[in-house]
């Protein structure tokens, strides 16, 4: 995730690279994701925040985004939450 938001740090095309990056963290926690495995999904969900905050943040000749717009635009993305995903009881 890192490498790929590095190499597009210049891109123009941010929609593009913001729906490959929520592809990627539905994919990896679809296949991932178990009852007792939650804490290291939302571990990585949070994770992938910060990084793409820091993304964000890093490209040249723009205000910094701040925490709040950047969860609205998540939320306008669809980017998968920690509320998505409930503890299930194992049998």
């Amino acid at each position: 995730m890192k490498d790929f938001l590095r190499k597009n740090l210049t891109t123009s095309d941010t929609p593009t690279v913001i729906k490959t990056v929520i592809r990627v963290v539905r994919g990896w926690v679809n296949y991932h994701y178990i009852s007792y495995n939650r804490r290291k999904v939302i571990s990585f969900i949070e994770s992938c925040k910060r990084l793409l905050l820091r993304w964000f943040n890093r490209r040249g000749g723009r205000k910094r985004m701040t925490w709040q717009k950047f969860k609205k635009m998540l939320d306008i993305n669809r980017f998968p939450r920690k509320e998505d995903f409930k503890t299930a009881s194992v049998l």
